[in-house]
């Protein structure tokens, strides 16, 4: 691949997009999905990874690097000249004495991390701290004594931190404690500058000018031939069977677990200053020399390059990165499936074609502003998924991102490798290396604001009530291409799905409302798969006064109330004006009847008797008076009618009768010849009604009593009254032949008793249904709502309003009912209604 050099700045400008509507797939936009190799191809030489490179005039804050590590949540750490730098691929961060006063400034000479998560911070002179999750803490705070400084720190090959100190001696950290790597007895007087531990747990020491130790259950060994001019140990490397590599200021030296030797070891390595020894996941050793970097691959081939200033640090990250730190600053190295060759390098193509398809059925293809990989057969059957489409641009290493539109610009060779050529040079892509796992972005919440003011994320998040504008900032570590890196998002019980994959490191809310939620984010990978685990944070809002749900209870209570007394006050208002028209009413009748009694009716007694008087004076055999005996006859029956016309009028007697005595005295008024069952049944205690009420009652139950009598031919009859609270209930059944339906809705000419029960029923505030059937007879049925019908004495109130309240639920039922009558064909219809 080409050789770059491309600041956080520059990154970050870099944009581009392609556009489908050439190649069939419009509207389609992804942000591709494959696995890239895991570590540096071991069989290309320095210049062609991709590098990126940070110093002082690309903003980096830290000056010269002297030590590189990665904690679990992502993050890169450089302990550098000024101080401790956290880098999350597009950021750097100087962590200050601000950030935490247990940080002094100064260099930090030396970074590991252990099994528990920790970051383990070794300081000039004699500090020594922790980190984790924001806080760090001394770790000499364990020590027996007073410590004078920490020489040297590794981390064990059990995930334990072993350190030398000058004042407690070489130690191990394990289970929160610190334990001693040898006896007492052992002399340890020695100065340790670096330190390492071997697969077999031997502790590899090297000193300031005494050479190489080793310390294996608990006995210590000096090795000591063959590196007289090695006596300062820079840097240790163990490696497979014992074997170590050690980086001095004379060179590079092999152990091989029995001497010192140099097979293995190139003879330009052997007189140069080593710093800084790794090996990568390939097997590659990179070695850090004061004047550059070197990598001897497993074959033993070297390849080196020569730089200004001297590399003292090396580390290869999760994602196969490997990290150059220099007094220069900080470097990347990365790796694609692409190696690129410069046209200024003498390769010569710049022209050629545009598609080739490799033999795992991968289209690729040179576009106007990329270098494209596409699933073919997903492509030709609109299905695109994950992982079916890559763009390559810049990032991966291409000189140029316009490709040429000639026939063969794209080829394949015999090995399967396809060579692009483009405007600026050319590249060549190893489908072989698109194997291998993909390593996931992590994802951090960062800070969380509500209306602008900070909200603390340790522990329970609480927000003020009724926020206006929630905002998250996030943001999602990979130390690749952090550029490439997509976010979606979602909070719990308020989003229905995740949102679109943005590049965006922020997520705003307005008008949340109160309730507990969940923030949930995560990020695609340098490549584009979901595949890193969310970042969640749950927070609740409280609710405002209004909005708790006591206040809203009592605010459905008093709503109640408010109904209920308004209904209330409506029957009271409703039942003084029922009773002003009774009482008018009967006013009324009661004057009318006094007038025609003691006028019109006392003149027609007087007139009758006197003419009685005459006819008694006449002759027997006068022919005349018969004619007046039937004169006299007919007054003395007008005269009893007008006595039952102002009986009518006028309170009467029943008043004083329940209603069940007045209906048990209309057999014998009706003097009715015929057999029949007739009985009265009565349900509930029986109360007091207005005497008004009372007759009209009577009256209707008297006309259905008369017409199932009369007219019906059934042979039993049966009056039933029910007292409820709520209602009073009278219902006069026979088992009859029916009524005719057409008589029932209509009415029959020259017959006025349904008419006249309807209007007496409307008259008193009553519902009143009639339902007749050939097989069942005849039902009349009246209902008076209990508010209207009885004279309420009762001194509770409480048994008063839910009276009324259930005379409300009656009433809106007997409305709803009163609208149609049922009836079926009788088989012979009744006359006289």
């Amino acid at each position: 691949m080409r050789s770059s050099n491309i600041s956080p700045e520059g990154g970050r400008k870099q944009r581009w997009a392609f556009r489908w509507d050439r190649w069939l797939l419009a509207g389609w936009v992804a942000t591709c999905l494959i696995r890239t190799a895991l570590a540096l191809d071991p069989n290309q030489p320095l210049s062609q990874y991709i590098r990126d490179q940070w110093g002082a005039k690309q903003a980096f804050p830290g000056g010269i690097v002297y030590a590189i590590a990665e904690t679990a949540d992502g993050y890169l750490w450089i302990g550098a000249e000024k101080g401790l730098v956290r880098f999350d691929g597009l950021n750097f961060r100087l962590i200050s004495y601000e950030d935490s006063i247990a940080l002094p400034p100064g260099p930090v000479l030396g970074l590991t991390t252990d099994s528990a998560g920790y970051l383990w911070v070794r300081l000039q002179g004699d500090s020594l701290l922790r980190y984790r999750d924001g806080k760090f803490v001394n770790a000499l705070s364990g020590f027996g004594q007073r410590e004078h400084g920490i020489t040297a720190m590794c981390r064990g090959i059990k995930g334990d931190v072993l350190l030398s100190a000058l004042a407690n001696g070489k130690l191990r950290f394990s289970g929160g404690n610190f334990i001693p790597l040898a006896p007492e007895s052992t002399p340890l007087d020695f100065l340790v500058i670096s330190m390492a531990e071997g697969a077999d747990g031997t502790v590899w020491m090297g000193s300031r000018d005494a050479g190489l130790f080793s310390l294996s259950e608990g006995r210590l060994s000096h090795i000591g031939r063959g590196v007289q001019d090695n006596k300062k140990i820079n840097c240790l490397l163990p490696l497979d069977n014992q074997e170590l590599w050690i980086g001095t200021d004379s060179g590079v030296a092999r152990w091989n677990g029995t001497e010192f030797t140099r097979g293995g070891v190139l003879r330009s390595l052997e007189r140069i200053r080593t710093l800084a020894l790794i090996r990568d996941r390939e097997s590659n050793i990179w070695v850090g020399t004061a004047n550059g970097l070197a990598r001897i691959n497993a074959k033993g081939v070297l390849s080196a390059e020569k730089r200004g200033g001297a590399v003292t640090a090396l580390f290869e990250d999760r994602e196969g990165n490997l990290w150059v730190g220099s007094t220069q600053g900080i470097e990347r190295f990365r790796d694609t499936v692409f190696v690129t060759y410069p046209a200024a390098e003498g390769a010569g193509m710049e022209r050629g074609g545009p598609l080739y398809v490799d033999a795992e059925e991968r289209t690729w293809f040179a576009a106007a502003n990329h270098v494209v990989r596409v699933n073919r057969d997903n492509l030709i059957t609109g299905s695109l998924g994950d992982g079916d489409v890559r763009e390559y641009g810049l990032a991966d290493g291409l000189p140029s991102t316009e490709g040429v539109r000639r026939h063969r610009s794209v080829v394949a060779d015999p090995l399967g490798r396809i060579w692009f050529s483009l405007n600026r040079g050319l590249s060549v892509a190893d489908p072989a290396r698109l194997g291998g796992g993909s390593v996931p972005a992590l994802v951090h919440i960062l800070t969380m604001t509500a209306d602008g003011g900070p909200i603390d994320l340790n522990g329970p998040v609480r927000l003020p009530e009724a926020p206006q504008r929630v905002m998250f900032s996030y943001a999602g570590v990979s130390l690749s291409a952090p550029e490439r890196l997509r976010f979606r998002y979602r909070l719990d019980n308020f989003d229905r799905g995740w949102s679109e994959p943005v590049s965006a490191r922020e997520a705003v809310y307005t008008n949340l409302g109160p309730g507990s939620y969940r923030f949930r984010v995560m990020a695609t990978n340098s490549e584009g798969l979901w595949n890193g685990a969310e970042a969640v944070i749950g927070f609740e809002i409280p609710p405002l006064f209004w909005q708790t749900w006591w206040f809203r209870f009592a605010s459905l209570l008093i709503c109640v109330f408010v109904a209920v007394a308004w209904y209330r006050l409506h029957l009271r208002r409703l039942a003084a004006q029922l009773n002003d028209r009774f009482e008018e009413r009967l006013a009324e009748r009661t004057r009318i009847a006094q007038e025609l009694h003691d006028t019109l009716l006392q003149g027609f007694i007087s007139a009758a008797m006197q003419l009685h008087v005459a006819v008694d004076q006449l002759p027997e055999d006068l022919p005349a008076k018969q004619r007046f005996g039937r004169v006299v006859q007919l007054m003395r029956q007008v005269i009893d009618e007008g006595r039952n016309a102002l009986r009518g009028l006028r309170p009467t007697t029943r008043d004083s009768l329940s209603l069940e005595q007045s209906f048990s005295r209309i057999r014998r008024e009706l003097a009715v010849q015929e057999q029949f069952g007739f009985r009265i049944i009565v349900e509930g205690r029986p109360r007091a009604l207005p005497p008004v009420l009372h007759d009209e009652i009577y009256l209707v139950g008297r006309e259905a009593l008369v017409n199932a009598v009369r007219h019906s031919q059934g042979k039993n009859i049966e009056v039933e009254l029910e007292y409820t609270a709520d209602r009073l209930r009278v219902l006069v059944s026979d088992d009859g032949c029916g009524i005719d339906p057409q008589v029932l809705r209509a009415g029959r000419d020259g017959h006025w008793g349904l008419m006249s029960m309807r209007n007496r029923a409307e008259r008193i505030g009553a519902q009143l249904v009639v339902r007749s059937s050939a097989a069942a007879g005849t039902e009349v049925e009246l209902s008076i709502p209990g508010d209207v019908a009885f004279r309420i004495q009762s001194s509770n109130r409480l048994q008063r309003w839910f009276t009324k309240l259930s005379a409300l639920k009656n009433r809106i039922n007997h409305k709803r009912g009163n609208q149609h009558n049922t009836s079926t064909t009788p088989t012979k219809p009744e006359d006289g209604l």
